[in-house]
């Protein structure tokens, strides 16, 4: 939200499996899941000003790595599993 409370940006995740943001607060992600028979987990990474800087789909779990700003961030990516 901005200042004046108005939505600065809107993001339809899908079936959210986790969600976490970095230690110095300019990153956020969110981590939801895709599919039945073959289920990814689709990793959205939104900077502090609401902006999508990193979108990647991933078919195992392992550690995503994602640049912002000359830093680079590790996030864990969870094993994809069907939603529910």
């Amino acid at each position: 939200m901005g200042a004046d409370a108005s939505v600065i940006s809107s993001f339809n995740f899908g079936a959210i499996s986790s969600f976490g943001a970095s230690d110095d607060e300019k990153l956020f992600w969110v981590q939801s899941l895709e599919g039945v028979e073959h289920p990814v987990t689709i990793l959205q990474v939104v900077d502090y000003m609401g902006v999508l800087v990193h979108k990647e789909v991933f078919v195992r779990e392992t550690v995503a790595s994602v640049r912002f700003e000359n830093k680079e961030y590790a996030i864990a990516i969870l094993k994809p599993e069907p939603p529910g």
